[in-house]
């Protein structure tokens, strides 16, 4: 990780000759080898500038640096959306942290994506994918949601991060919308058949 920090601040800069003679000079070289490395990396360099590697560059062509000094502005109709943006989070911090939820486009991990892929295999384009943030019901986001007409959707429980007592309490908060809700626990992916039948008698 050090290495690659400091190879990224080397980005775009070359080490002068003298400077790259004293890192590969060891304390045995004789004067006759060290002046065949400098006119050896006079060629090298002299060649890569041929080969036009270097053309382009600001550091190379001698001119200024074109951000240099320079501040990153926006012009006037992106500061106002940037503006609006951040007063609806600030209005309404429930709403700007769910904008922010969604934002982060997460995608299905191993459970969620196994469950899904099962879901297609029964019920092909009948369910999508919404525990990225990008569906809400009052404070809550499910996992699953029913997109051929029916008001029904699926939660995926982990047993490490939930307690049988929750099952019901999520039910409940969803029917206050309409929908019916199905609660798969994580351990029941090791049993696809019986699986297959719940989803079948829920859907």
């Amino acid at each position: 990780m050090i290495r690659g920090n400091i190879e990224m601040t080397m980005l775009g800069r070359t080490h002068k000759l003298e400077t790259i003679l004293k890192m590969r000079k060891p304390k045995n070289f004789s004067a006759e080898h060290l002046e065949y490395l400098k006119n050896r990396q006079i060629e090298i360099n002299k060649k890569r500038h041929e080969m036009g590697e270097y053309k382009g560059l600001w550091w190379y062509d001698k001119k200024p640096n074109p951000n240099t000094g320079k501040r990153h502005r926006f012009n006037e109709e992106t500061r106002k959306r940037m503006s609006e943006a951040h007063k609806k989070i600030f209005d309404d911090p429930i709403k700007g942290f769910k904008m922010q939820l969604a934002k982060m486009r997460m995608k299905p991990n191993y459970s969620e994506l196994k469950l899904f892929n099962l879901l297609n295999e029964l019920f092909p384009n009948q369910w999508k994918f919404t525990g990225d943030y990008s569906v809400w019901f009052g404070d809550k986001n499910p996992d699953f949601i029913n997109v051929n007409g029916q008001k029904k959707l699926i939660e995926l429980y982990g047993e490490m991060w939930h307690k049988p007592e929750e099952e019901q309490q999520r039910i409940d908060h969803f029917k206050q919308f309409g929908f019916s809700t199905l609660i798969v626990w994580a351990k029941e992916l090791k049993n696809i058949d019986e699986l297959k039948q719940k989803l079948i008698n829920f859907c």
